[in-house]
């Protein structure tokens, strides 16, 4: 019955190479999506008539893959990244030897000849296509959010939950928690803790180098409270996709498609934005004021709030940057939704395409559009769960599973 719940599932990949302490490159086995015998969830091609590649190792596709639900310390900035990307520390240079040689891998990361790794590909939903998995797990960096079983599932080993066992990360919830895994994930991280295994051990390996603190890790102190509001946000808004009251809420991550015809259409729409600072050079981390012409070829200003990932464009637009609701507007959004806050937001409005770059946007005028839930009846919310736990208690136990309506709010960062 449990294998009911897993993610899917792609079989006998290799890994080619390891990148970072959280990073791999990974050949893909295009034969690996056969169903398996148990059933339950496992990917698939989109038409059962879909071509598959030969079965020769040089065809298979190479993929980077970020290990889900782990955020160790960097060793280097990755091409392509923004300018408020995370330091560079000593903890990660060790995360980085530390998985090398849990893998048995050589210096530059690729296993011995002698050795080849074979591993599992599971991702944290039910997606019943390679495409969908793919696309909603693909993060900010363009890397694939997933599990890596070492040995193949369920005897081989999960990586994501070596490393954190090991102390090299903490249980990444800035995105919300592990869908399949968050009960091992939780012990895992107080297990380490506990033995002051890794980076919880940050004393004694500061002592040893004779370094300040900031150059061996990052300031968890102020980062796990900051990812527990985050995953708090991102929990509640899976419960309400449950429930029924937030069916209408559009993530760009997951329906960027429907996001652009919403614009093309003038459509009214909801969606649910993040508005952590994702580039140091702009205002607050995510807007920047823009001139523009107005209808009457009159100059204005505007300003273009980045709400959306970078591989899934979409903006908040304010016509007029000074005016007096624009600014309470970027008051509201700096004391409560960018620096440190709660980052996600619930915004309605009449969405329209910016017809130079093709980026879907919302029109917004009022502070009245943002809201922190996805309805802003607290009664409706209420009568929406009563009745969802009502229907749930009658439903046979293996239509509990987690279901592809939980999506992914976010990427990895």
């Amino acid at each position: 019955m449990a294998d009911l719940f897993r993610g899917a599932i792609i079989r006998d990949c290799l890994v080619k190479c390891v990148v970072d302490g959280k990073t791999l490159k990974v050949l893909l086995n295009p034969l690996g999506w056969a169903p398996k015998p148990s059933g339950g969830w496992l990917a698939r091609p989109t038409s059962a008539t879909a071509p598959l590649r030969g079965p020769s190792e040089e065809d298979w596709e190479e993929v980077t893959v970020r290990l889900m639900c782990v955020d160790t310390e960097e060793s280097s900035i990755p091409r392509g990244t923004s300018r408020h990307y995370k330091p560079i520390t000593y903890g990660g240079r060790e995360a980085d030897a530390w998985l090398k040689e849990h893998l048995g891998v050589k210096h530059d990361g690729r296993p011995r000849p002698s050795a080849p790794i074979s591993c599992d590909i599971e991702f944290d939903t039910t997606e019943p296509t390679i495409i969908g998995c793919r696309r909603h797990n693909e993060e900010n960096y363009g890397r694939m959010l997933a599990y890596v079983h070492v040995g193949g599932r369920p005897v081989g080993e999960n990586l994501s939950l070596a490393v954190v066992r090991a102390g090299r990360s903490p249980y990444f919830t800035k995105y919300g928690r592990s869908r399949l895994y968050h009960a091992e994930f939780l012990q895992a991280e107080q297990n380490a803790m506990s033995d002051e295994t890794g980076l919880w051990g940050i004393m004694n390996a500061v002592g040893e180098r004779s370094v300040p603190v900031s150059d061996y890790v990052r300031n968890y102190t102020q980062l796990l409270p900051w990812w527990s509001t985050r995953e708090g946000i991102v929990e509640d808004f899976r419960r309400w996709q449950r429930e029924g009251v937030a069916r209408h809420v559009l993530v760009p991550r997951v329906h960027h498609e429907q996001l652009v015809k919403a614009a093309v259409d003038g459509e009214t729409i909801t969606v649910l934005v993040d508005l952590q600072p994702k580039d140091a050079f702009l205002m607050l981390g995510v807007m920047r004021n823009v001139e523009y012409a107005d209808e009457q070829n009159r100059p204005r200003t505007g300003t273009v709030i980045h709400a959306g990932p970078k591989a899934f464009p979409f903006n908040l637009w304010l016509d007029h940057a000074f005016s007096e609701e624009s600014e309470k507007i970027k008051a509201l959004i700096e004391r409560r939704y960018s620096r440190g806050g709660r980052n996600y937001a619930y915004v309605t409005g009449k969405a329209f395409m910016y017809r130079k770059k093709q980026i879907p946007q919302i029109l917004v005028t009022r502070v009245s559009q943002f809201s922190d839930a996805p309805v802003k009846d607290a009664a409706a919310l209420h009568h929406a769960g009563e009745k969802y736990h009502i229907a749930a208690a009658s439903m046979p136990l293996e239509k509990h599973g987690p279901g592809v309506a939980a999506a992914a709010v976010g990427g990895a960062a």
